[in-house]
């Protein structure tokens, strides 16, 4: 189900479900991998723009 402004809701119910189940089992590594690749998926360019270029270094190191 997509909302007024076309986000997968579905889709991050059921993958922040998901982590949330899943969080005493995360590395601090792995939750910042998996919640990257969450702003990526909800709006890539907006997700590089807004937090100082703090993914454009994460990404540099390739943490993925």
């Amino acid at each position: 189900m997509k909302n007024e402004y076309v986000l997968d809701v579905s889709y991050f119910e059921s993958k922040l479900s998901l982590v949330v189940r899943d969080c005493s089992n995360y590395t601090p590594k792995e939750m910042a991998r998996e919640l990257v690749r969450l702003a990526l998926t909800a709006h890539e360019s907006e997700a590089m723009e807004e937090n100082d270029g703090y993914l454009e270094r994460v990404m540099g190191r390739q943490i993925f």
